[in-house]
């Protein structure tokens, strides 16, 4: 005995009748007949080699098979398994040269930088990681504060590290996350170059619209800086390394055409990052963009333009969603404190950490380790019950601490009506493409 899938979605564009199986992620056109078939569970006059393709396509399964349970196991199995590969983000300082008046920091800046005991005791935690567990890989990841203003202690860990890497025979990936201004000529020889870093810098509009928002101390606006710093790089060999994350807010739309065309030669890659309306500590709520406005609004602009430049990420990754490090055993993020967090979001909070680094690198879980590695979407009758749960898993721990104040609290930002529309777009891109 069949049955049609929990998990399809049923839609129709310009005439056409479509069904996707958000477990699977099989899109296909079918005729009116098929999907009158799957709604009532009736197959008797669909043919056999009909059924068996809607079959192996996870549109129509047996009768007895329960999916939320397939995906439970799909998703713990990527939760818990041990990984082959170590992602460490170090944040050596929670200074910043600039004061970006959106900073989700804001008011809960704090002034700790890594000294000589936090340098040695990270330095011991990756070893005992690269020693004690069979890895075949470690992304180290510099992040802010910006990370620059502690150039010696990250050139150091990065050259330590990389050359570890190198003798037990492992890959070795590392970036930054900059603002770029203090980029110079012994940053790029000492630490981008030596290390193949990838350099991810931020951009806010055009001149006018950026030196509003990303300022330095002394409130003088920084794009002339980065774009110098840029062209410094780019004139090291370094271009192919940069990716120029373009914050978009309400007041920006039409400058990001321009933004493309003035940097493309400075960079490898363009993704673009929209300012959320679920920031923390005063966020500018009325300049940011929700989903719904950025699928309906900017989306389609960002796909127009990746046509001509090399954007990232303009396109929704379908698929089933896999845990995120908020709730990996084995991703780690380790602040000037020695303080170990889980998200992003939450770093510098000091209720979310989940423990911290001894001096001897040894890593001292607390409670909060256990209940956010133990988060799960399977808690929730409502995400249980739910057709997206492929798709999102239970949203965003974070967005849902936003929202709720309650860490546990799943997320809800797709609704069926945003995911159909991705849907059609992706579609009629794919029509258009081919001449249809």
């Amino acid at each position: 005995m069949k049955k049609a899938s929990f998990y399809n979605l049923y839609f129709d564009d310009s005439n056409h009748k479509y069904v996707f199986n958000t477990l699977t992620s099989s899109l296909i056109g079918v005729p009116s007949s098929i999907v009158d078939a799957l709604r009532k569970n009736e197959f008797s006059g669909i043919s056999k080699d009909s059924l068996k393709f809607l079959c192996e396509r996870g549109i129509v399964v047996d009768s007895l098979m329960n999916e939320s349970r397939y995906f439970e196991y799909y998703y713990n199995t990527r939760q818990y398994r041990q990984s082959d590969e170590l992602f460490v983000v170090v944040i050596p300082t929670y200074n910043c040269n600039l004061r970006c008046t959106y900073c989700y920091q804001g008011g809960n800046r704090k002034s700790r930088s890594m000294g000589a005991n936090e340098y040695k005791a990270i330095l011991n935690f990756i070893k005992i990681q690269i020693y004690q567990k069979k890895l075949k890989s470690i992304k180290l990841i510099f992040f802010g504060g910006e990370p620059l203003l502690c150039k010696d202690y990250i050139i150091q860990l990065a050259e330590e590290i990389r050359r570890i890497a190198n003798e037990t025979k492992l890959n070795f990936y590392s970036s930054i996350i900059t603002n770029a201004v203090l980029v110079n000529q012994e940053i790029i020889d000492k630490l981008l170059i030596p290390n193949s870093m990838t350099i991810q810098v931020s951009i806010d509009g055009n001149r006018i619209s950026h030196d509003k928002k990303r300022i330095d101390a002394l409130g003088r606006g920084t794009y002339d800086n980065i774009k110098l710093a840029l062209r410094k790089m780019v004139s090291c060999g370094l271009k192919k390394n940069i990716i120029l994350r373009i914050n978009i807010d309400k007041t920006n739309c039409a400058e990001i055409e321009s933004i493309l065309e003035e940097f493309s030669s400075l960079v490898g890659k363009f993704y673009f990052g929209r300012l959320r309306p679920d920031g923390n500590y005063g966020c500018n709520s009325e300049l940011c963009i929700t989903t719904e406005e950025y699928q309906t609004i900017y989306l389609p602009l960002i796909r127009s333009l990746a046509t001509k430049y090399p954007i990232d990420r303009c396109e929704r990754q379908f698929g089933k969603k896999h845990p995120c490090g908020f709730n990996k055993t084995y991703s780690y993020i380790i602040d000037p404190y020695l303080d170990v967090y889980k998200c992003d979001g939450l770093v510098g909070n000091s209720l979310f950490s989940v423990g911290k680094i001894l001096d001897d690198g040894q890593f001292k879980k607390n409670d909060n380790f256990f209940l956010q590695a133990t988060w799960s979407p399977f808690r929730y009758i409502k995400c249980k019950k739910c057709k997206l749960l492929p798709l999102c898993a239970g949203g965003c721990p974070y967005s849902g601490y936003i929202k709720t104040r309650n860490i546990e609290s799943p997320y809800c930002e797709y609704t069926e009506e945003l995911v159909v529309r991705e849907l059609i777009a992706v579609i009629r891109s794919k029509n258009k493409g081919e001449g249809r």
